[in-house]
Formats: C-alpha cells, sequence, structure tokens
C-alpha cells in the first residue's frame, strides 16, 4: 500500500493427489514380476556406465546400474508427502480407476529433464523398459476385459479410495488458461 502497488492473481493450473487402486496395482505387480526387469546388452552397459559418469554429484541415494534387472515393488501415492513430479493424473484418478508404475527405461540415477534423459529415450535402453511397460498394460487389460469379478474389485476399490469424496477439480470456475507461451 505504501508504495502503491498492485497486482493480479491468476491461477492457471493445479492438480489433484493421485486416488491410489490398490486391486490395479497388484495387478501391475504380478505382471511385472511375470516380465521381469530390465537386461542390457554389454554396449548397452557400457553407454549406461559413460551417461551416469556425467551425471550431477548425487544429492541422496540413488539407485545403481544393475538395478534395472530387478522388480521393485509398486509404491503407494502418500497425499501427504510430496511427490519428484507434478502430473494432471491425479485428477484422472478421481474420474475413473487408474494406475501409474515406472519400469527402467533410463540408468538409474539419471536426473529428469536433462540431455542424459533423452540419450536414454532415444536409444534402445528406454526401448526395452517401455516394451516392459507396454506388456504389463496388455497383460493387465487382457484380465480387465476378461475377469469380470476383477472387475468389480477394481471398481469395489476405486470407491472405497473416494470414501464418498466426489471429484471436484481445484481449479476455479472462471479460470482461464494463458494463451501467452511464456507463462
Amino acid at each position: 500500500m505504501a508504495t502503491e502497488t498492485s497486482y493480479e492473481v491468476s491461477i492457471v493450473h493445479a492438480y489433484s493427489s493421485i486416488l491410489p487402486n490398490d486391486v490395479l496395482a497388484a495387478l501391475a505387480d504380478k505382471h511385472l514380476r511375470a516380465v521381469g526387469g530390465v537386461e542390457w546388452t554389454a554396449d548397452e552397459s557400457a553407454l549406461a556406465e559413460a551417461l551416469a559418469r556425467s551425471f550431477p554429484v548425487a544429492s541422496g541415494p540413488r539407485l545403481q546400474i544393475g538395478s534395472q534387472r530387478e522388480v521393485r515393488p509398486i509404491s503407494r501415492p502418500n497425499p501427504n508427502t510430496p511427490g519428484g513430479a507434478s502430473t494432471d493424473v491425479g485428477d484422472v484418478s478421481w474420474a475413473v480407476p487408474t494406475l501409474t508404475f515406472t519400469t527402467a527405461t533410463a540408468v538409474p540415477g539419471t536426473p529428469g529433464h536433462s540431455w542424459q534423459n533423452v540419450v536414454c529415450a532415444g536409444s534402445s535402453l528406454g526401448r526395452k523398459g517401455m516394451l516392459n511397460a507396454a506388456k504389463v498394460i496388455a497383460l493387465a487389460a487382457r484380465d480387465l476385459f476378461t475377469d469380470a469379478d476383477l472387475l468389480q474389485r477394481v471398481r469395489a476399490d476405486f470407491d472405497k479410495q473416494r470414501a464418498g469424496q466426489e471429484y471436484r477439480s481445484l481449479l476455479p470456475p472462471d479460470a482461464k488458461p494463458s494463451l501467452d507461451h511464456r507463462n
């Protein structure tokens, strides 16, 4: 007020927390274990080692090369713990049962949005992990299309997780997307 400064607040995005589905998580875990981890050739391992040497100094513990061969348990999203990324899949998960999982599409420890991540995505390292994910999705979809009881359990867990809450967008009704590409 002293400087007569004014401002305008514009909310242009907001994400809901991911609503987990334990039945879908168990289904994906079963198929991840059947498909197995990612095996690299000697040339792919050499590329992975070269990329790992280019990473910035780690600020904390990270998985080691070789861990891509392991299938780790699917972790349940915790709405009270900040995640490593933002995503609008949380909004989707309040409308339909949703599952998120990861496969090894990059060298363990690869910084997100980095040139190393791009190298992995464009190489056989990324393709092998992507194929693992595609196999898991296909196997889970087959089960969901052919097992009515499984589908009912997925829906029941979805309803239980929502606990009677209805989805409401966190964006105000009058929010408009910015047409300015710099925002």
